[in-house]
């Protein structure tokens, strides 16, 4: 992934998933909203800023793994809820595996 593609799933996410516009984003994360467009535009931004935007999916439940899987599909982060079920059954299927070895 680059920082095209990285913008341009920041932009999907924030239209799609979580429904606001840049300066809504900007002040969720702490920063300010010409920093949000160079991001989704891929030519500007800092490691800072893309941690600020990840942390603030995981505060509201969204499985940030997804953002970042090769085949990137949107609507898995629009299941949050769903993700949050599965999440813990595989990671009770985990414990129960590792207990038993």
């Amino acid at each position: 992934m680059d920082l095209f593609e990285f913008g341009r799933r920041m932009q999907i996410i924030r239209e799609e998933v979580l429904q606001i516009n840049q300066a809504d984003l900007a002040e969720k994360i702490g920063t300010v909203q010409t920093l949000v467009s160079r991001m989704e535009r891929g030519i500007g931004g800092n490691i800072n800023t893309l941690f600020d935007f990840i942390t603030f999916l995981e505060k509201e439940g969204y499985p940030t793994h997804y953002v970042f899987k090769k085949e990137f599909e949107v609507e898995f982060l629009k299941k949050k809820e769903l993700n949050k079920i599965v999440d813990k059954f595989i990671t009770g299927i985990l414990r129960s595996y590792s207990l038993t070895k």
